[in-house]
């Protein structure tokens, strides 16, 4: 077991820089995208399913401002700034009052192209200090500055982005002032009339009113909601402070070229309240002009009339432009809206989403309910039923859908994502036969999401309804977290938007992706190739994708291994911690320490981590490994950990591997979703073969053997002793045979194992061997002997053939022969009576010289003179009938009667026939 030293990082990037120009620009000039208020960016061609994933996706740039972001940021393609030619911009809007305009997409020009900061001169930024009546005191909706808060609106026609600014007069008489602001979008610059001082009053016997004159309050007022620019009129709205009253719901329309108030709406002109927030989404609007919007906690109706249209809290509004004013031409309102007025649970906490290509328009409630309505009539009131086209109960808890509503149809479905605080995140599929929201089928992801007061804020993306491009992003505040009134933490993340139990990438994945501070109610924007995230850390963040050098490239080994635990609760078994599912969850008892193990069943290198805890987390942990499951040895220490998501690079080798929790981080034990281990296979070094030997070995072939060691792939090297290069083969045996060899020549050969294809070892030491010497005569050989036969052509295809007297026919016979459709014919053990044969090669159309099998036999006389001596012939055996001897020189006595096909005696041979023996001569 090797054991290293924990690195810091898994991953060496290099960022992708510069401007992407191969494909067409998209703007998003509103919040979240459409006056629908989809979220959906259908004209997405580069970010899909493949590549939004940690290799290939993540932080390419960010931009510092000046203090918090709580409008979402917004992309204008092609504007000419002065100077600079055509670019894109992304507009970013601060709590100090200030925008800015940067390149949207290079990540090399960090300056600002114009930077405007729009508090007048002797005023400064109002402050959560300054609401001394909110939340008794005690406020904190917002942590510091409270300048711009409302998404702003951009005109692509004229090039001009609409937004409100808050200030104050710096003096003992303070004068709280929001400005209605007009700038150019290619220099910051103010338009004509602007900008101007906001101020309203309609009549009415409010709470607040003076001689039956309601007057807008600055300084209670929250523009929180987006703007709309609908048919030339800007629209604005305001709620409260934490219900710092008096207030009213408000909405006001400005001539977008003159600046000129041209509508007044207050939507509780004889009560109070009634503040139109909807956790920052702008108010929607139809193609016939008409605003829909959502109301919060206030007065409902008049003189006991809850269904008059004077006071409208509480609901779902569809208003239409009449004169100076906005008109409710239908309208809903909760039965219980009584309950939700006194229990903190009121409506108007969700946007309003437009569901394309119908009559249905759905919002929210935190009591957890979603209300599907009939846009033509939503309903109205009543106190025994709500009569609407459909309820869906996401969860019974305070403070949720504090959170958007987005879109997206596909090829062959349509979805609308919901993803509030204390409920999972749904797709519910869109029925359109039914005309409503197919919750039987919902999908619905595991990953667990808020708890507290804030839920998530999404939007999607995707090339037409091509659905493998589709993907949900969701920006949502950490580790389960509350950010309702405290700054959290915050992450992105990214879901298949077919499919969101299939998360594809989030930004807790590798630590420079980390965004920093959650940016509550703020949906991502996606536009060309990017993600652009505010957060309240004073940047904005950009996604996109980048080139990386994956140094963990591994699956998860541990995926459906046997697990065990110290302990496990009924219900909470040790397997669902690697089963894949964030659905199923191991549990503990509740004591210290704990711990779970996998039997990953084999030794792996380990190069990462990954445990998704669920609120019982590990505060002080250790990862360790094993051989045997007895001993251990630690390869990571991790103290005060607070993360329900953490990615551990580090190295170590091991069977199993262990969460060791040494200190629950909660008064429960330990419970982890998933548990994941990523590394390669364990490899010892590659051995080198040995026992290196040679067999078969003829004038042109021979049969090379090693002892592999281990290994069953092979690299097999040869060459001649006078060449310099080798001649390298593959064996998949620990034997292979050689063929066209040199005659009569010394070769080296040597082997490498291969035990994968980045693992081979060193070479073995070369052994040598040398073939048999070349025939004098062509197809010569001794009788009972071997020989091999050479075609004298090449081709592609060969075919032996013999001649025994009758015509050439085919060679059959593999007792006797080798390599009958190779170039080279190997004859074994030939007997005499072949003497004569010929033999031809067959070579794709043509064929090889024939040659003719003649057997021969030298004598050498090494032993004495004696002809019956075998070791005294060439052949190691006496001449028969069927051989040619031959007798160069020396002296040969016959004490017998031979028989020979031929005789050839060398000038001054002494042959000597004792008397009584005959030698016969066939030929």
């Amino acid at each position: 077991m090797t054991i290293y030293k924990h690195l810091p990082l898994h991953f060496y990037f290099i960022f992708v820089l510069g401007v992407l120009t191969a494909y067409s620009q998209t703007s998003v000039l509103t919040q979240h995208n459409d006056l629908y208020r989809t979220g959906w960016n259908n004209k997405e061609t580069v970010l899909n399913e493949k590549n939004v994933n940690k290799n290939s996706f993540g932080e390419i740039f960010s931009r510092n401002v000046d203090d918090q972001i709580y409008a979402q940021p917004l992309v204008v393609s092609n504007v000419n700034i002065s100077g600079k030619g055509s670019k894109n911009i992304v507009i970013v809007a601060t709590v100090n009052n200030t925008l800015y305009a940067f390149d949207a997409d290079s990540a090399n020009v960090s300056s600002p192209y114009w930077q405007s900061n729009l508090t007048p001169s002797g005023s400064r930024v109002i402050n959560n200090g300054d609401m001394t009546g909110a939340c008794s005191g005690n406020y904190k909706d917002f942590s510091g500055n409270i300048g711009i808060v409302g998404t702003p609106v951009i005109d692509s026609v004229t090039n001009t982005i609409y937004l409100v600014a808050r200030s104050v007069t710096i003096g003992p008489d303070s004068t709280f002032q929001q400005y209605f602001h007009a700038l150019d979008l290619t220099t910051g610059l103010e338009r004509p009339n602007s900008p101007l001082l906001i101020t309203a009053q309609v009549a009415g016997t409010g709470s607040d009113n003076s001689g039956g004159i309601i007057t807008f309050n600055s300084r209670k007022q929250n523009q929180r909601a987006g703007l709309l620019l609908l048919n030339g009129i800007v629209y604005i709205t305001w709620a409260s402070h934490c219900d710092w009253g008096p207030y009213h719901g408000w909405v006001l329309g400005y001539d977008k070229t003159s600046l000129q108030q041209k509508i007044v709406y207050n939507d509780t002109p004889n009560g109070n309240e009634g503040g139109i927030w909807m956790s920052g989404a702008a108010p929607s609007a139809d193609d016939s002009g008409n605003v829909y919007l959502a109301t919060s906690n206030g007065s409902v109706g008049t003189y006991n009339d809850p269904s008059n249209l004077v006071n409208r809290s509480e609901s779902a509004l569809k208003l239409t432009p009449s004169g100076d004013s906005l008109t409710v031409k239908t309208f809903f309102t909760p039965k219980n809206y009584k309950t939700l007025e006194a229990y903190d649970k009121d409506f108007g906490v969700a946007g309003m989403l437009l569901i394309p290509n119908t009559n249905r328009v759905l919002t929210g409630s935190k009591d957890g309910n979603l209300y599907l309505l009939d846009r033509n009539n939503m309903g109205g009131y009543d106190s025994t039923a709500n009569h609407v086209a459909q309820t869906i109960t996401l969860g019974t808890n305070v403070w949720i859908l504090r959170s958007s509503l987005s879109y997206y149809k596909g090829e062959q479905k349509e979805f609308v994502y919901s993803w509030s605080e204390k409920a999972p995140l749904y797709a519910f599929p869109y029925d359109r036969t039914a005309d409503t929201l197919d919750v039987k089928n919902a999908i619905i992801s595991c990953v667990q999401g808020p708890q507290g007061g804030n839920g998530s804020f999404s939007s999607v993306s995707s090339n037409g309804s091509v659905d493998s491009t589709a993907i949900l992003w969701v920006n949502q505040a950490a580790n389960g977290a509350n950010a309702n009134q405290v700054v959290r933490h915050g992450v992105l993340r990214a879901f298949s938007a077919t499919n969101v139990t299939n998360e594809l990438w989030n930004s807790e994945q590798f630590p420079t992706d980390d965004p920093g501070n959650y940016a509550k109610f703020n949906c991502p924007t996606v536009a060309n190739g990017k993600v652009y995230l505010a957060t309240f850390s004073n940047k904005l963040m950009v996604y996109g994708l980048r080139k990386l050098t994956d140094t963990c490239p591994s699956v998860n080994i541990a995926l459906h291994k046997p697990v065990v635990a110290s302990s496990q609760v009924s219900g909470l078994p040790a397997s669902a911690a690697c089963d894949s599912s964030m659905c199923t969850r191991w549990g503990s008892n509740y004591s210290d320490p704990q711990w779970i193990y996998v039997d990953l069943g084999a030794t792996y290198d380990l190069c990462e981590v990954v445990i998704k805890w669920e609120t019982a987390l590990a505060r002080d942990f250790k990862i360790q490994v094993s051989g045997d499951a007895v001993n251990w040895t630690t390869i990571d220490y991790i103290t005060g950990n607070v993360s329900h998501d953490n990615y551990l690079p580090l190295q170590g080798s091991g069977r199993y591997v262990r969460v060791y929790g040494i200190a629950s981080g909660t008064s429960y034990g330990y419970s982890i979703w998933e548990f994941q281990v990523y590394g390669q296979l364990h490899r010892v070094p590659c051995a080198i073969p040995s026992n290196l030997a040679v067999s078969d070995i003829y004038s042109n072939i021979a049969t090379l053997h090693w002892d592999g060691n281990g290994a069953n792939k092979f690299n097999v090297q040869y060459k001649t002793i006078g060449d310099s290069s080798w001649m390298t083969l593959q064996a998949d045996t620990n034997f292979i045979n050689l063929s066209g060899l040199f005659c009569d020549s010394v070769y080296s050969f040597r082997v490498q194992a291969i035990c994968d294809v980045a693992d081979t070892g060193n070479y073995s030491s070369a052994t040598q061997f040398s073939t048999l010497a070349c025939p004098t005569t062509a197809g010569e050989v001794c009788p009972g002997g071997s020989t091999v036969i050479t075609s004298d052509l090449s081709g592609s295809s060969y075919k032996w053939q013999v001649n025994t007297g009758s015509g050439f026919a085919d060679i059959t016979d593999t007792i006797n022969y080798n390599g009958i459709n190779s170039s080279n014919l190997v004859l074994d053990s030939v007997p005499s009576k072949w003497y004569g044969y010929k033999y031809r090669c067959l070579v794709d159309s043509g064929h090889c010289k024939s040659v003719v099998l003649k057997f021969s036999n030298t004598w050498t006389g090494n032993v004495d003179s004696s002809w019956e001596n075998p070791a005294n012939w060439s052949c190691g055996k006496l001449p028969d009938a069927n051989t040619d001897v031959i007798i160069n020189a020396g002296k040969v006595i016959v004490n017998s009667s031979p028989n020979v096909r031929s005789l050839t005696l060398g000038a001054g041979v002494n042959f000597i026939l004792k008397p009584n023996f005959t030698f016969t001569i066939n030929h």
